[in-house]
């Protein structure tokens, strides 16, 4: 290797280092601190780059307009990823995923992923500030500290060339809340899942069971109890007798909970 290759991967281990101690200065030193991470496990410490980076861009836009996610289109994703390819070009491209996919932002050659949760705050008039709602809807997913290529990225993306090693290589996952109060970003937190205690394996275990409880004999036994219960429910009696011929498949999507870092 030569000398200048040599400095670059030394400046380049120094602001992974510079990262880490300032994360872990505000999480230790800091009761305001708005980042709760554990030390990044697959990206060397770009992890922590990501979260400072992440926190900064936040801090630019307290106070401003924070969009509404729909099916098609995530906006505050798309911002944030081209400030991402910006900050990091060399990491680039920082991919957006489909809004309805488990992992909103990702970066193979930094080996981060982030995702993006926000939620509605409201006024509180008797105290004069604001409040948050105690838990967050996830879309049938838990997020753990790592994931799997294969996990992050749809498989309609993958590379030919990709193998297994590859698509089974992990990523670091961070998690990012927002709040906003009438439209416009009021407050943040940053964790991953160690957070609330998740695993990997939490995370597979949790996927694995929404597929459970949709698969449909599971739904045809579901239907029968309501049945035995409601007889007149008209809606079940024609799922069970399958009037609709087969044109209605019901998921039982978004049904957990976890508690929201921004607190009530």
């Amino acid at each position: 290797m030569n000398f200048e290759l040599k400095k670059e991967k030394a400046n380049k281990m120094d602001r992974f280092y510079d990262a880490k101690q300032k994360v872990q200065d505000c999480m230790h030193n800091d009761v305001e601190c708005k980042i709760e991470i554990i030390d990044s496990l697959h990206s060397m410490g770009f992890k922590e780059l990501v979260a400072l980076a992440v926190e900064e861009y936040i801090i630019s836009h307290r106070g401003l307009n924070w969009e509404t996610s729909n099916i098609n289109k995530d906006i505050n994703s798309e911002n944030l990823a081209n400030y991402l390819n910006n900050i990091f070009p060399e990491e680039a491209p920082w991919v957006v995923n489909s809004s309805q996919f488990a992992f909103d932002i990702y970066s193979l050659k930094a080996r981060v992923s982030v995702e993006l949760k926000s939620a509605k705050g409201r006024i509180v008039k008797k105290r004069g500030d604001y409040s948050n709602s105690g838990f967050t809807v996830g879309n049938a997913t838990i997020y753990p500290p790592e994931a799997k290529v294969k996990d992050i990225v749809p498989q309609k993306n993958w590379d030919i060339s990709w193998d297994d090693d590859y698509l089974n290589s992990m990523l670091d996952v961070l998690v990012v809340f927002t709040s906003k109060i009438n439209g416009k970003l009021n407050d943040y937190r940053i964790v991953d899942g160690y957070y609330w205690g998740f695993s990997f394996e939490d995370y597979l275990s949790c996927r694995e069971f929404f597929n459970i409880i949709n698969d449909p004999d599971i739904m045809s036994g579901l239907f029968e109890l309501i049945l035995a219960k409601y007889p007149n429910q008209l809606f079940t009696k024609r799922m069970l007798s399958d009037r609709y011929d087969g044109n209605v498949k019901l998921q039982l999507r978004k049904l957990i909970h976890y508690t929201n870092p921004l607190g009530v």
